[in-house]
């Protein structure tokens, strides 16, 4: 597999504070992995750094095996899809999805027909089709957070990092993007890096588990292994009951009251 991402000896401080120290790891490929950990562990600031939006304080990050690549070469591998937040964008989601294509067309209101064709599918899969001409502000935050995701699929990208890209969606939709998003990990290698709460969402849709407290990580590999009791507990503080789901055999988490 080609390394897509690849730390080493990252750490990075907001002013006198360190959010993150020691981080090694690397991405590869078609990986499809969760990063996990309570709030204030460095989990989005990690996935900052991984798209340059950040500049490590200590260590280095290299995308593609490059040192450094253009803010344009980044925007064309990969997509970034971050927590919806009701704004006054007054865009349509019809323009929205199609700000996705811009990079891939000769600029932004000369798309293609096949860029609009492109966007009216994805509208589609994401169940967003029938508010095509609605304003992009006048959405509920979960209908707002799949436009995002719409708008990330447009681009056509080989990574996805997607911050708590479920967290405002009904269970439905947040079961059908996530299956989305695994059907894109497997029928078309895109590599997907995701921060999420939502331990077992994670262990059911995620093949690889980063476990983040205090800032480093805590622990790296399969559900299985990183999804333990202790785990859990001296990474969250609480107590829990670890089995298996019986339908898929992936680790099912309960919290003890």
């Amino acid at each position: 597999m080609n390394t897509v991402f690849k730390i080493s000896d990252v750490a990075f401080s907001y002013g006198n504070g360190m959010v993150l120290k020691g981080i090694n790891m690397s991405v590869q490929k078609g990986e499809n992995i969760a990063i996990l950990g309570p709030n204030g562990s460095g989990k989005t600031t990690l996935l900052r750094l991984l798209y340059k939006s950040l500049t490590p304080s200590k260590g280095t990050i290299k995308l593609f095996g490059k040192d450094k690549m253009s803010r344009k070469e980044i925007s064309k591998k990969i997509a970034v899809v971050s927590k919806a937040e009701n704004t006054s964008i007054s865009f349509t989601v019809f323009e929205m999805i199609m700000m996705g294509r811009y990079l891939k067309s000769k600029g932004i209101w000369f798309e293609n027909k096949e860029d609009k064709e492109r966007a009216r599918d994805i509208m589609k899969r994401l169940d967003i089709d029938r508010y095509s001409d609605k304003y992009f502000n006048c959405l509920s935050s979960g209908e707002q957070q799949r436009v995002l995701i719409g708008r990330a699929l447009a681009q056509g990208p080989e990574v996805m990092l997607l911050d708590e890209p479920t967290s405002h969606l009904d269970l439905s939709h947040q079961v059908y993007c996530h299956s989305l998003f695994c059907k894109l990990n497997e029928s078309m290698k895109i590599t997907v890096v995701m921060v999420s709460h939502d331990l077992n969402l994670a262990a059911q849709f995620c093949k690889r588990i980063i476990l983040i407290k205090d800032g480093s990580i805590y622990a790296d590999g399969v559900p299985e292994d990183v999804l333990t009791e202790k785990n859990i507990e001296d990474v969250y503080g609480v107590k829990t009951i670890v089995d298996y789901n019986p339908s898929t055999s992936k680790p099912r988490i309960t919290l003890i009251p």
